[in-house]
């Protein structure tokens, strides 16, 4: 069997050159399979808060010496924390007058409106700040799925955006 050599151009995480297997992976939310039935209200808030927990536990996990990324890792948990963030997601899943709708819908609805905000402002720090919001939505939202995100421990990782915090889970 003859094998087929590719060359991939992008920007590496690390110094020098890769050789493996290619990992593609997506972190764009249509990528995510859900769960195909809403519950109640109630049941809707606890998954939120269920996954907003392991998010921030998740992100726990990744810190290390590093005060850089703590420092990035720590501001990724006060998002997921962030009341404005989640009462706006509470208050659409209650206030749905008997409509039942996924915890993942709208949590991804309120994490896209609050970055567009960010988008729209003319500092650029606060304009890169959107970004953040989806990596810690793409997180959360993780743990609202059937089957999460997880990246591939061998092999060359392929993906269009790398998000800061999956960047912490590449070990040496």
């Amino acid at each position: 069997m003859e094998r087929k050599s590719v060359r991939l151009h992008g920007l590496g995480v690390y110094e020098g050159r890769g050789q493996g297997p290619i990992r593609i992976v997506r972190f764009d939310v249509e990528s995510t399979p859900r769960v195909a039935v809403a519950g109640t209200a109630e049941e809707e808030i606890q998954r939120l808060h269920h996954a907003l927990g392991a998010a921030q536990k998740d992100l726990r996990s990744l810190q290390g010496k590093e005060k850089e990324a703590n420092d990035l890792l720590d501001a990724h948990i006060l998002l997921l924390q962030d009341p404005v963030l989640v009462d706006q997601v509470e208050s659409r899943l209650s206030s749905l007058g008997g409509k039942r709708r996924r915890t993942e819908e709208v949590f991804e609805e309120v994490i896209e409106s609050f970055a567009k905000l960010f988008e729209e402002k003319k500092e650029p720090y606060l304009r890169e700040r959107a970004a953040d919001l989806r990596d810690v939505g793409r997180r959360a939202l993780g743990h609202l799925t059937v089957d999460r995100i997880r990246l591939p421990t061998n092999g060359v990782i392929v993906a269009r955006d790398l998000p800061p915090s999956a960047l912490l889970e590449v070990k040496d």
